[in-house]
């Protein structure tokens, strides 16, 4: 989530998977069964911030061959307002800071993505296979 103005975004600084330990991430998690991803997009983020927005614009599915990942952005005053409720650390940071911070490599292109005003919608790679990468963002 952004603020309106896109000064900064809240991600979370995860303690799983070990892969991830240490790292900012975006904030989600799995989607439960007989829930869509936009359903879980909304649960995990009130989970993980207690934020309850609903205004979610869908942006890219990225697949791999045990998972997939769905990604969603907002932008809302109430970004502000986030609260840590579970064990991650929900943090506020600054565009202009995110290099400061050790990031999950993937959002020096997903966060650019999520930004575009032009509201395409990205698909990377086929359930179950990889078939390409974006490596820079225009």
């Amino acid at each position: 989530m952004f603020d309106p103005k896109n000064y900064g975004v809240l991600l979370i600084q995860k303690n799983r998977p070990e892969w991830q330990k240490g790292k900012l991430n975006g904030i989600g998690g799995k989607v439960e069964p007989k829930e869509t991803a936009l359903q879980a997009m909304r649960r995990e983020f009130k989970e993980e911030t207690g934020i309850n927005h609903k205004d979610w614009r869908y942006v890219i599915t990225m697949y791999g061959d045990k998972w997939e990942v769905y990604v969603y952005t907002a932008t809302s005053y109430d970004v502000h307002s986030f609260k840590q409720m579970e064990d991650e650390i929900p943090l506020y940071i600054g565009l202009h800071e995110l290099d400061d911070f050790n990031l999950i490599s993937n959002l020096y292109w997903l966060i650019p993505m999520c930004l575009d005003i032009k509201e395409i919608n990205y698909n990377i790679g086929t359930p179950g296979r990889v078939v390409g990468m974006i490596d820079k963002v225009k």
